[in-house]
């Protein structure tokens, strides 16, 4: 405890030597951590759904670099004929009005096919999914919201189930609330079954219709993406022959898995990103490290006379270290706060376009990373001065026998 009053005691006499060195070094840990949140939480971690390595994204494709997204009779094809995969889903998006005349906002709806919540891997946080009869043609009537709707419109109240919700003037009913992390399609706020509308929509009834949607499968076992590659390719072959494309040149399908889809180039880019984080933290160590050994210059005579006095070097050392973790410390803990609030901006700003950021939270894991790190760089930038202070002392020994022989 001597030790730790007497570090913080030297620390306060250099204001301005201790704000340089906390502020330095929490930004460049801020910028850091927030770095190694993305990239664990996006690159690393796999997607928060059953068995995510086994569901693939399906797209139509010209057997070269043209792709488009399939028609919902076109899926219902693929869906009725494919064997190796365990299901097909389908969902387009729409914005509708919610709530009742003068109360209205808008919301962005998630049309989804019978199973689709199946197909993805999604259970409901609270409540139940659709049942098949609901997924008919002349069923509906039912709706699952996302999680941040059931806490803004019903403070996470499970009475909510059971509720009607009013979409565009029609009243549906609630039957279950889907959890953030495995929100899919990452835009959705309601999901509804998309059949009681196919039945009466032009659009999802034209084939050649290629409206904003996503077609998604999941791998049956054993299935590679190659080989249900090569099934579907069989498949969109036929109903080429069935049903000739007027546009007639995208005779193949595209699986890709769902990860890739989702992260599309940005994963060079975030990788790209840690990297020169870790950069960052470097530079700023090295600059840490400058105005360590600055001040260590003008202590040299304070440790000269203690170690003339008795004091062992490692006693010396240890009080260096000591103040550096210390200020290590201090920057670390400053560097979660300022990452969180990165993090949650991050999270809040969908316009940024950083894939999952809805999964984006520091952790016990980021925590302890960031904790690590901090205790490395303090130790580091306290044997900086220790190396100068050896050489001090050192070079001082041998003045003294010098003068002595004379």
């Amino acid at each position: 405890m001597t030790e730790l009053t007497y570090a913080w005691r030297a620390l306060l006499r250099t204001p301005m030597f201790t704000t340089g060195v906390v502020v330095t070094l929490s930004l460049a840990l801020a910028a850091s951590i927030a770095a190694i949140t993305i990239v664990d939480r996006v690159l690393l971690r796999p997607l928060p759904l059953r068995d995510a390595d086994a569901i693939v994204s399906l797209m139509e494709s010209d057997g070269k670099t043209g792709r488009r997204l399939p028609s919902y009779p076109t899926f219902r094809d693929w869906q009725a004929r494919v064997r190796g995969m365990l299901g097909v889903g389908f969902t387009r998006g729409e914005t509708v009005s919610l709530g009742e005349q003068g109360k209205r906002e808008r919301a962005v709806l998630a049309l989804v096919s019978p199973g689709f919540l199946s197909v993805v891997g999604i259970s409901p946080l609270v409540g139940r999914a659709f049942a098949p009869d609901e997924e008919r043609a002349n069923g509906g009537g039912v709706a699952l919201i996302s999680e941040e709707i059931w806490g803004a419109r019903y403070g996470r109240d499970r009475s909510a189930i059971g509720t009607q919700l009013v979409l565009d003037g029609k009243p549906v009913t609630i039957i279950g609330v889907v959890p953030t992390r495995q929100r899919y399609p990452e835009w959705a706020e309601i999901w509804v079954p998309i059949e009681p509308v196919a039945a009466t929509s032009a659009p999802l009834q034209n084939r050649f219709l290629h409206v904003d949607s996503r077609t998604i499968g999941r791998l049956g076992p054993g299935t590679t993406i190659e080989a249900a590659t090569k099934e579907l390719a069989g498949i969109q072959a036929t109903l080429s022959a069935e049903a000739p494309d007027p546009a007639g040149i995208f005779p193949s399908v595209q699986v890709t898995s769902l990860r890739d889809t989702i992260l599309g180039s940005s994963a060079s880019s975030l990788s790209t990103l840690g990297v020169a984080m870790g950069l960052v933290l470097l530079l700023a160590c090295a600059n840490v490290g400058g105005l360590v050994l600055l001040r260590m210059a003008r202590r040299e005579k304070a440790f000269a006379v203690r170690a003339a006095l008795g004091a062992p070097f490692r006693t010396l050392v240890r009080q260096l270290v000591i103040e550096s973790v210390m200020l290590a410390t201090l920057a670390g803990a400053i560097g979660i706060g300022i990452a969180s609030s990165v993090i949650g901006l991050v999270r809040a700003t969908p316009a940024l376009g950083v894939p999952r950021s809805a999964e984006l939270a520091i952790d016990a894991r980021v925590v302890a990373i960031a904790a690590t790190v901090s205790l490395v760089v303090g130790v580091l930038i306290g044997l900086l001065p220790a190396w100068r202070l050896r050489s001090s002392l050192a070079a001082g020994a041998r003045f003294g026998r010098g003068a002595v022989t004379a």
